[in-house]
């Protein structure tokens, strides 16, 4: 039996396991909020495609990704559909920081871009700090038109210089160090328990 097979086994035996737990505590299901995901690289998934798992006898229907607790999970665990959706968040505001641009004072629209935008890119973002490239390079685009608005300084500016004059990391930077500090956090056991038994 192949590893596909083998995992549709195990899914369906969830599905049942699911149904009687439910049936037990004497709950229903919302079918409509209810998706069905499977992770794995696109060879796997492609043979997966057309699997069925029932819930109280209402097909659960499968889906790519799927947004929860404010992320956007995928099948395939890269992350490009999240950095889609926190680039269809940011760009409105970075729009209204540019409209601001010759209005403000560069403290507070650097101010507005710690508010408004950078809580943005850290939302999960230990998480989500395996990007490809090319997302990450998306992400920095993001941040580098918004410093710009903040020094109010043309697309010649040199990144570097926008980053030392505001003191600021680049965003892959700012994730690795993210990253440490929950690492040193779930290590000494000052993390949610969860984390903690992930490192140890």
């Amino acid at each position: 039996m192949g590893k596909e097979e083998q995992s549709s086994g195990v899914l369906l035996m969830s599905g049942m396991s699911c149904n009687h737990w439910l049936r037990k505590n004497k709950l229903t299901l919302n079918s409509t909020k209810t998706k069905l995901m499977i992770f794995g690289t696109a060879s796997m998934l492609d043979k997966m495609k057309d699997i069925e798992v029932k819930l109280e006898d209402t097909s659960i229907g499968q889906v790519d990704t799927f947004k929860y607790l404010g992320m956007m999970l995928d099948s395939k665990v890269n992350f490009t559909a999240h950095v889609k959706y926190i680039k269809s968040k940011v760009i409105p505001r970075l729009k209204m920081l540019h409209n601001l641009k010759h209005i403000l004072s560069n403290k507070v629209k650097l101010i507005l871009y710690k508010s408004l935008i950078v809580p943005l890119f850290d939302y999960g973002d230990v998480v989500y700090n395996c990007l490809t490239q090319k997302d990450s390079n998306t992400l920095q685009v993001l941040q580098n038109s918004a410093l710009r608005a903040v020094l109010n300084v043309d697309y010649n500016t040199h990144i570097e210089d926008m980053h030392k004059e505001l003191e600021l990391d680049r965003l892959s930077m700012h994730r690795e160090k993210h990253t440490c500090h929950m690492t040193y956090k779930g290590l000494n056991e000052l993390a949610p328990p969860t984390i903690c038994q992930l490192l140890q």
